[in-house]
């Protein structure tokens, strides 16, 4: 081959968008980096509690005690850990993506290339994962309900 153009062919290699392995070390925001790092076990903290909060209601339901304060409680803590749980996780997904993406070289984040480099689809929408915030919201409105249903047996207890 020719000088110039193995040197083109050289620069082109040189130059091409090889997939490189990405570090959250890499990147400069401390900030974000502590919320990372503290979010994620926070995540795993709060699904522990769920399951041992679960696993204590199903015990008081296999005993035939539903309508109970404690069962009551067990409901609304769940509900409120769903919801924490929510708002962790979203911490935790846009951490780690603000983390990835500031960990990239300059001249990759200008690249149209860069989803082939990080295949990272919610580097541009803002993480959402509405079934834990529903449905930690609808828990503490059942608990709420049971109670009144809780209220209601007293009283019926007493009348009769």
């Amino acid at each position: 081959l020719h000088t110039a153009y193995r040197r083109q062919r050289q620069m082109c290699i040189r130059d091409s968008l090889y997939p490189e392995e990405i570090s959250i070390n890499d990147s400069p925001n401390t900030l974000v980096k502590w919320l990372f790092y503290i979010s994620t076990p926070a995540c795993l903290i709060i699904a522990v509690f769920i399951i041992l909060r679960l696993d204590k209601l199903f015990k008081s339901y296999s005993n035939g005690i539903v309508f109970h304060p404690d069962n009551t409680k067990g409901f609304s803590i769940i509900g409120w850990l769903l919801i924490g749980l929510y708002f962790t996780d979203a911490i935790t997904s846009m951490t780690l993506d603000t983390l990835l993406f500031q960990a990239l070289p300059p001249e990759l984040v200008v690249s149209e290339e860069l989803s082939d480099i990080l295949p990272i689809e919610s580097m541009t929408l803002i993480y959402s994962n509405a079934t834990l915030l529903l449905f930690g919201s609808f828990l503490v409105v059942v608990a709420r309900v049971m109670s009144y249903a809780e209220n209601l047996k007293k009283e019926i207890d007493t009348l009769i």
